[in-house]
């Protein structure tokens, strides 16, 4: 903890003093209100770069992990990965792989049986199961998979009889479209991402069941979730409910929090209609009628104004056409604690203005970072207000809270600032051409300098993926750095389209938002491997085990038969099992128990709660609306894939050793006649995973399954921590399968370096696909994370 209270701070326009008495007090109790995460310095976050965020169900998820302000980055060596049903909040797949250096990367085949619908890749890595530090990386997804659910469901707004509720009004169907009457129904109900109610109940002949919700929540994101069905078939939902509301609405966000009469102050504002869509359009504020500021909104329908405030005088905002936006303008105090800043987005010094309710009144002022307390303050305003301009330069990067409380400290005010790294770096990314045909090569340079022009060294991944796969939350890790980390789950509009300038708009919009407390599911002490038992009983003395992976290796158990897994020995090549078993001439009546650790925990953060997106963007910018009729734009063509499902089983068995001895090559041939077991790209396939099979009647495709008929208890298969695999490029000189010549993904490569010239390059080709294509690069140097893009067109 770092308390700053003598500051060469600039007071301009009157005479500040710092109070004399002993402010720990305060400072300590206000320290424990306050929701800091971890008080050390030095607490490493983790961030994922993936190839896209909508994949199909024949698609691998490809990443690249990074490890951000770590001071000792030696005691990171797993990467654990969770692929989570929104729906279910179940984990359906999951694996470990390899940290070195700060940095892991690999990918995750999605499982061929999983429904289409929004997902969640979690990542943690081994300091979260040792209950030393916590942060948790969430990157949501879309998965666009086969098959129809059982149920359909719907939500309409009924006119209600009370005066202070509105009727909502579900109606289930079932597949075939028929009535689902008699169904069993529980739910959540979610107002702005508050849990406002639940019930469990069954509908009616007709399929229907009613929800009362108060109408002070009317205007807001209301979310519901459930399940209907029975207990052989459930099936989640989870919707955004459409208000019968004025046809636009404004949701206002002061800066402080609070509008105080004569206190200048940042007002944001976002805009959208009855259906939840955001508007792009310029707006006028009117007060009393007459027009004191303009502004306009982006396509998320956000933009923001500086104005000041007059208590007793009357706030619209008009639309063009004259048209009034609806919804409450915010109450104005007539005299209160008031705190704007000039300059949200700073470098070095921040200018505030501050004001109390009275000439000669103190004020605490208060900077944390979610993760310690940076600053703390208290200052006396003879004159009741004034500018204080106060340095930051060892303050660190990224989002600050900035909170005022009076002299009891009890909170009056609070916003949030933008403090800019000090050493920027700038990557270029260019193609040679801005268009190409199908099955042709591209080339890439990055170039990667700093502020004053000198090439930098970095280590970066590089993705080129079609645009239509990016969805809506285009997250980069420079993005992250600055606010994501310290926010926790940011919301949908945080990382969207944010042009220079945009930060500075939303950030009065983040004062809800926190980092997410994971605590609560937090294994307590080291993560084990697991136990050996006697006819179910403790054991006696030590035993031995082998486990075979990368190298063979003997471990040995405590007297009570329980025994460590050394994280470097679980180390193998992607999807590989390891065999552990116990070293005895009688191994009969002894059994290996694993440790059920990461699966729980995987389990218990899948039932962390995450607000949908409630919110649509507008299509196009208030700018690109003036110019559609100079620019028509022309839609791409949209490739559709579709493949026949074959639920052929594929059943191996094992050899002399207890393995199953197949493999799978590079172009994902089972046990393929062309490709011989150890060649470039071959790897071992994965209990349940769909490969392509040679064979008298052609290719086919089966479902593998290794028998492990009549297994010992005393030996365990288990998971190997997985090297990252190779991400093979298109060969336009040899025959491809389908898969290749139609991935949206082009290429993927998790490790590249920029030489001394801060220069490199890649080349890689184009398949069939046609439309958009973004190249993305993001990275480390020695001092900071880089970015950057480039979009081309394959026709």
């Amino acid at each position: 903890m770092r308390y700053a209270r003598l500051l060469s701070c600039l007071f301009l326009f009157f005479s500040l003093s710092v109070r004399a008495q002993d402010i720990d007090a305060i400072v300590a109790s206000i320290e424990k209100k306050l929701p800091l995460s971890d008080t050390a310095r030095g607490v490493a976050d983790l961030y994922l770069h993936t190839d896209k965020s909508v994949y199909a169900h024949t698609d691998d998820i490809w990443f690249t992990a990074y490890l951000l302000h770590s001071a000792d980055i030696s005691r990171y060596h797993t990467l654990y990965i969770a692929l989570v049903n929104d729906m279910t909040q179940q984990p359906v797949c999951s694996g470990r792989y390899v940290l070195q250096q700060g940095l892991g990367s690999g990918n995750m085949p999605v499982p061929d049986s999983l429904q289409a619908g929004e997902y969640s890749l979690i990542a943690y890595t081994n300091r979260f199961l040792e209950a030393d530090q916590l942060p948790v990386f969430r990157q949501p997804i879309t998965l666009l998979g086969a098959g129809k659910p059982p149920y359909g469901i719907r939500f309409s707004v009924k006119p209600s009889q009370a005066n202070d509720s509105l009727r909502l009004l579900g109606r289930i169907t079932t597949a075939k479209g028929g009535l689902a009457g008699n169904t069993s129904c529980r739910y959540f109900l979610y107002a702005d991402g508050q849990l406002i109610g639940q019930s469990t109940g069954k509908t009616d002949a007709f399929g229907e069941f009613p929800v009362s919700v108060s109408t002070s929540h009317a205007g807001g994101v209301l979310e519901i979730r459930g399940q209907v069905g029975g207990p052989d078939k459930w099936m989640p939902f989870k919707q955004v409910v459409q208000w019968e509301a004025p046809e636009w609405l404004a949701r206002y966000y002061p800066e402080g929090g609070q509008l105080v009469s004569s206190v200048k102050t940042r007002m944001t504002v976002q805009v959208h209609n009855r259906n939840y869509h955001t508007l792009a359009t310029r707006l006028v504020l009117l007060e009393n009628g007459d027009s004191v500021a303009s502004f306009q909104t982006d396509r998320t329908g956000i933009g923001a104004f500086v104005f000041t405030p007059v208590a007793g005088r009357e706030y619209t905002l008009r639309m063009p056409g004259d048209a009034v936006l609806h919804g409450s303008f915010p109450a104005i105090q007539r005299s209160g604690y008031g705190l704007h800043v000039r300059n949200p987005i700073v470098k070095d010094s921040l200018l505030m203005e501050v004001m109390v309710p009275a000439p000669g009144k103190q004020c605490l002022l208060v900077a944390h970072d979610q993760r310690s307390l940076l600053f703390n303050m208290m200052v006396a305003l003879p004159a009741g207000r004034g500018l204080v301009k106060l340095p930051v330069a060892d303050w660190p990067q990224g989002l600050i809270n900035l909170v005022m409380y009076d002299e009891q400290g009890t909170w009056q005010q609070a916003c949030r600032v933008v403090v800019l790294p000090r050493d920027h770096m700038i990557a270029n990314v260019i193609t040679d051409s801005s268009q190409y045909r199908t099955q042709s090569i591209v080339t890439a340079r990055i170039s990667l300098k700093d502020q004053q022009g000198r090439p930098v060294k970095g280590a970066f991944s590089f993705s080129v993926a079609a645009a239509k796969t990016l969805g809506s939350q285009p997250v980069d890790i420079v993005q992250y750095d600055g606010i994501g980390r310290h926010i926790g789950q940011p919301p949908s509009w945080a990382f969207s389209d944010m042009p220079p300038g945009r930060l500075e708009t939303v950030l009065p919009m983040l004062a809800g938002h926190v980092p997410d407390a994971f605590r609560d599911i937090v294994p307590a002490g080291p993560l084990r491997g697991g136990a050996v038992v006697y006819t179910g009983r403790k054991l006696k003395k030590p035993a031995q085990l082998l486990l075979a992976g990368e190298s063979t290796i003997i471990l040995s158990t405590d007297e009570a038969g329980r025994f460590d897994l050394p994280a470097a020995a679980l180390r193998g090549q992607a999807q590989r099992k390891l065999l552990l078993s116990l070293v005895s001439k009688t191994p009969i009546g002894y059994e290996v128990l694993l440790d059920s650790t990461e699966k729980l925990v995987n389990e218990q953060l899948a039932q962390r709660y995450y607000p949908l997106n409630g919110l649509q963007a507008d299509e196009l910018s208030w700018e690109e609306k003036d110019q559609l009729r100079a620019a028509p734009g022309k839609l791409l063509e949209e490739v559709v894939i579709t493949r026949t499902v074959n639920r052929d089983e594929y059943v191996s068995k094992m050899n002399d050793n207890g393995v199953c001895d197949d493999y799978v090559c590079r172009l994902g041939f089972l046990n393929c006649p062309i490709h011989p077991k150890g060649a470039e790209g071959t790897r071992l396939p994965v209990e349940g995973e769909r490969y392509a099979v040679e064979g008298a009647l052609g290719t086919r495709s089966v479902i593998y399954h290794c028998a492990y008929p009549g297994r010992p208890k005393h030996i365990q298969s288990i998971n190997a921590t997985w090297y990252p695999e190779v991400f093979y490029d298109l060969d336009v000189t040899a025959d491809n399968p389908p898969e290749l010549l139609h991935r949206t993904t082009l290429y993927w490569a998790p490790l590249l370096l920029t030489d001394d010239q801060g220069q490199a390059e890649v080349s890689f080709h184009t398949n069939l696909v046609t439309g958009t294509f973004q190249c993305m690069v993001q990275g480390i140097t020695d001092t900071g994370v880089f970015q950057g893009k480039v979009w081309f067109t394959v026709r």
